[in-house]
């Protein structure tokens, strides 16, 4: 009774955190939608994942491993999401850890609270989230707004081609969409990838056969059985971690 009185009262204490924009891709069709899947596939493209992205990737796992060794102890999906979100906002925004971090405090607020009661009001969960939501777009909007207003420079990162698609004579998109799109990559990056890897640590660290296995592969891959076919060793191994 007392929240229909609410709503009544002033409707703008209950919002969507996941109302889309007018701009949303979901409201756009064909060229737009080649663009995005032009614009993904730089970063998360079979081509550019074999010969960039995954060694890059090693490389941030093995920082993030040099570091995590000197804790007594660490939580894993927190760390892996920090690891992929620094990642992934180098490839796409040109972020260094420092503003990747700070970008992603405000992707978290809104994570968490996106399931919480939708009352918009100082000190609430829901709060902190649009204001998570509110600071990430301000934060992707002003830098687009810098990279406009120095055309020309290049940061070898995939904001360059939003750039050059704003830029054009008949562009497909505007800034409002490609914050949108930035916004969506990003969250996607640390949301899903984080949590698969967490469950992947979870399931070496229940089988540490697996673990020994996957040791002598890397560690003495002379030694490896010539006899075993390496596709069948391999399927071997993946069945052992999933019976698990």
């Amino acid at each position: 009774m007392m929240s229909h009185i609410a709503v009544h009262l002033n409707p703008k204490l209950f919002e969507d955190p996941l109302e889309f924009n007018p701009w949303s891709l979901t409201t756009y069709t064909g060229a737009v939608h080649k663009f995005v899947r032009s614009f993904a596939s730089k970063l998360f493209g079979p081509a550019n994942l074999k010969e960039s992205l995954l060694p890059d990737l090693e490389s941030a796992v093995r920082e993030s491993f040099a570091t995590w060794a000197m804790n007594l102890s660490i939580e894993v999906k927190d760390g892996i999401s920090n690891m992929i979100f620094d990642l992934v906002a180098k490839k796409l925004i040109g972020f260094n850890p420092t503003k990747s971090r700070e970008l992603r405090k405000n992707f978290q607020e809104f994570f968490q609270g996106m399931v919480s009661f939708p009352l918009y009001f100082p000190g609430t969960s829901f709060y902190r989230c649009m204001q998570g939501r509110r600071n990430v777009q301000k934060t992707l909007t002003d830098l687009l707004k810098e990279r406009l207003s120095a055309p020309g420079e290049k940061y070898n990162d995939l904001i360059d081609q939003i750039i050059e698609e704003l830029e054009s004579e008949n562009p497909v998109i505007d800034v409002n969409f490609a914050v949108d799109v930035l916004s969506a990559l990003l969250f996607a990056s640390f949301a899903t990838l984080s949590s698969t890897l967490a469950v992947g640590f979870k399931f070496l660290t229940d089988n540490p056969k697996v673990v020994k296995e996957l040791k002598y592969i890397f560690e003495v891959p002379h030694l490896l059985p010539q006899t075993v076919p390496p596709n069948s060793y391999k399927k071997n191994l993946l069945n052992s971690l999933c019976q698990s």
